[in-house]
């Protein structure tokens, strides 16, 4: 094939924009190093059905932190079935962004598709409880009591300090 014809094959290639969007809207805020569930709607301008197809989740630094599959396809909107990705462990506000990536088929490519994500991360909340105190406590005199801890989110906090 001669260079040309190449630059000819690409022109035919007819381009349909993406739209990325939520299905369900994103919790603002969740526990530190807990799952985020997304499910993701994807729509071609001309309506094809790109089943099959990867979402990706995409953190700063590139790295790909999850993925989902398009599942459905439905009055011309696909679809993912839920799939989750971990919070980080540290507090704080963090943004990622869904990605469809560009493709191309035989005589038609997809653009890429892109939608951002912020999530802030928050501190698990405890619960407390203390039994079996003795009364009166004397000053300088040692005592045992029993506690009890749990968290929000669940987390095993056998052997913790308290």
């Amino acid at each position: 094939m001669s260079e040309g014809h190449i630059e000819r094959a690409r022109e035919d290639l007819r381009v349909h924009p993406i739209t990325v969007e939520l299905s369900r809207s994103l919790d603002a805020e969740v526990d530190a190093g807990t799952e985020i569930v997304l499910k993701v709607k994807v729509s071609c301008a001309h309506g094809c059905d790109l089943r099959g197809q990867e979402i990706d989740v995409v953190a700063p630094d590139g790295a790909v932190v999850g993925s989902g599959r398009l599942v459905e396809f439905s009055e011309n909107v696909n679809e993912t079935a839920e799939f989750a990705f971990m919070a980080p462990e540290e507090v704080g506000e963090y943004a990622w962004t869904v990605v469809f990536a560009k493709h191309d088929l035989e005589d038609v490519a997809h653009q890429e598709g892109v939608l951002p994500i912020t999530v802030r991360t928050l501190a698990h909340d405890t619960s407390l409880a203390v039994w079996s105190v003795p009364s009166p406590i004397v000053i300088d005199h040692p005592f045992r009591i029993q506690v009890g801890a749990t968290c929000s989110s669940g987390c095993n906090l056998n052997g913790k300090e308290i």
